[in-house]
């Protein structure tokens, strides 16, 4: 399956690992651990997470939720969200 990354996927990406890295080196890097696992999973199993909306599904990587979305052979990553954020429009 192709995994697609947005833009706004990779700026949310961006800016959680800004912000972890500068408190804590070594949790940066669980966190990159544990997003290259959820989405080598939601690849090879896309309806592992929970409905969202009509056509969105969601997978939490706690503190952390990947909103995504599947057509066809594509697993296309639309926001990376953390949990205590409310909610975004997807």
């Amino acid at each position: 399956m192709d995994v697609v990354w947005t833009a706004r996927f990779d700026s949310g990406v961006r800016t959680a690992f800004a912000r972890v890295l500068r408190a804590d080196r070594s949790a940066a890097g669980r966190l990159y651990d544990r997003l290259d696992a959820a989405i080598a999973l939601l690849a090879a199993n896309p309806g592992a997470g929970r409905p969202y909306t009509a056509n969105v599904r969601v997978w939490s990587i706690r503190p952390y939720r990947i909103f995504y979305r599947v057509e066809a052979d594509r697993l296309e990553l639309l926001v990376f969200w953390h949990a205590r954020r409310q909610e975004p429009e997807v």
